[in-house]
């Protein structure tokens, strides 16, 4: 599978478990927002992903110290029932699911972006930067 890919479906995973944690939280408005909000981050930074030209992902095929692939597969799956997590496990496990992403994949990708900024990188670099 390529890189973009398993991003994609790694955050698909992740916005499924947000779409779960919304339904669970549902007694409390505030934290369904929460969670309604987050699930459409990461459905936007799907599309950004998925958007971004061949080029982005061409030039981290051969770098030395690559470490995307595992970065991904080091990461937990989502837990499949929701239904008894508490609103502070539910941050926690978010936070876990989350971190590597965005430090060791998104935290690059951006720099690169910097670098070699085009319309669809932008709106990414924007949205991962907010």
């Amino acid at each position: 599978m390529s890189l973009s890919g398993t991003i994609a479906g790694h955050q698909n995973s992740l916005l499924q478990l947000y779409r779960k944690l919304e339904k669970r939280f549902e007694e409390n408005s505030v934290i369904q927002t929460l969670w309604r909000d987050m699930a459409d981050d990461v459905s936007l930074q799907i599309q950004s992903v998925k958007s971004f030209p061949s080029s982005v992902w061409n030039q981290f095929k051969n770098v030395p110290d690559n470490d995307f692939e595992s970065a991904v597969k080091s990461i937990h799956s989502p837990p499949v029932d929701v239904a008894d997590i508490s609103l502070r496990d539910s941050f926690e496990i978010s936070l876990q699911l989350t971190e590597p992403i965005v430090l060791k994949i998104y935290a690059r990708i951006v720099r690169s972006l910097r670098k070699n900024s085009t319309a669809p990188t932008l709106n990414f670099y924007i949205l991962v930067k907010s």
